[in-house]
């Protein structure tokens, strides 16, 4: 295979045997559960319908972007690599059964500094790939932090804000495991802001806060489908539907102008008195005839 070299010196491009390919250091994004016939990459498990929709992509179009990985064990061929991102194009090419994979390869050894350019790297391209959760979000700004990265450097290379970052690291760090959990799992009343409030809270103080929170958003669900049964029931049976308006195109175009240029709940209350000719629209911009006689 021939190398191709990349402006960056420390950088090249080659086509590397899939199975010389070890697990990242840290991997972004994060699944509760195992699906067969899958790669585990790292700490990732990755859903297997997505992979197979890349791997036949891949299969069809070839591989558009290449991995990267950092070298370990310079061998020729023989030679051994560490996962740095593209842990779903990797399984795409296991899925695939190739032998090969065109990777970007950082030719410096390792070191805590490389290990941390590596774990950087990897939050970049996945941020940018793809949305990642709040908690996978969290947990890798986490990282970050306990790497002693700078957050300057964090927000340069994500484009996250200071603030963000260190509210959903700290979510990560601070919150009690079993708060964690729902978050991981998508609970849908685990909104970030909340849980920032509870990480103010020692961890065995944000059980019953957590509880409560999510007794009291089902209890208002539970009023809210009352009220509607409670309306539904004051109105009686459906009424028929009510009569279709006509009105002339001048006018039509004077609403479709009118509704453009002011959008007020108060606007469009007038414009619909307007339509239908119970009223002269004065304060709506563009509309100032008199309308027409039904």
């Amino acid at each position: 295979m021939t190398t191709q070299v990349a402006q960056d010196p420390s950088t090249t491009w080659l086509w590397i045997r899939v199975d010389s390919i070890a697990a990242p250091l840290f991997n972004s994004r994060e699944s509760d559960s195992p699906v067969p016939e899958t790669e585990i990459e790292g700490d990732e498990i990755i859903k297997l319908e997505t992979i197979e929709a890349l791997a036949a992509s891949m299969k069809a179009q070839g591989q558009l972007q290449p991995i990267g990985v950092r070298l370990l064990v310079d061998d020729g061929d023989n030679s051994k690599y560490r996962l740095r991102f593209g842990s779903r194009r990797l399984a795409a090419a296991k899925f695939n059964k190739w032998e090969r994979i065109k990777a970007e390869i950082k030719l410096e050894p390792p070191s805590p500094e490389a290990d941390d350019a590596d774990v950087l790297d990897n939050s970049i391209e996945n941020f940018g790939r793809r949305n990642l959760s709040t908690y996978d979000k969290g947990r890798t700004f986490a990282e970050l932090r306990r790497r002693k990265i700078k957050l300057d450097d964090i927000t340069a290379k994500t484009g996250f804000t200071g603030a963000y970052i260190s509210k959903l690291a700290k979510c990560h760090e601070k919150l009690h495991d079993d708060i964690k959990a729902e978050w991981r799992k998508g609970n849908k009343h685990a909104d970030y802001g909340f849980l920032y409030e509870l990480t103010k809270e020692k961890p065995a103080d944000q059980l019953p806060m957590w509880e409560a929170h999510i007794a009291a958003a089902d209890d208002e669900k539970d009023e809210g489908e009352d009220d509607k049964d409670k309306e539904k029931t004051k109105k009686g049976p459906a009424k028929d539907p009510v009569e279709v308006f006509r009105v002339p195109k001048a006018r039509y175009t004077k609403i479709v102008r009118a509704m453009s240029t002011k959008k007020t709940p108060a606007a469009a209350v007038e414009i619909v008195k307007y339509l239908i000719g119970k009223t002269k629209v004065c304060t709506v911009l563009g509309i100032n005839d008199e309308p027409a006689d039904k």
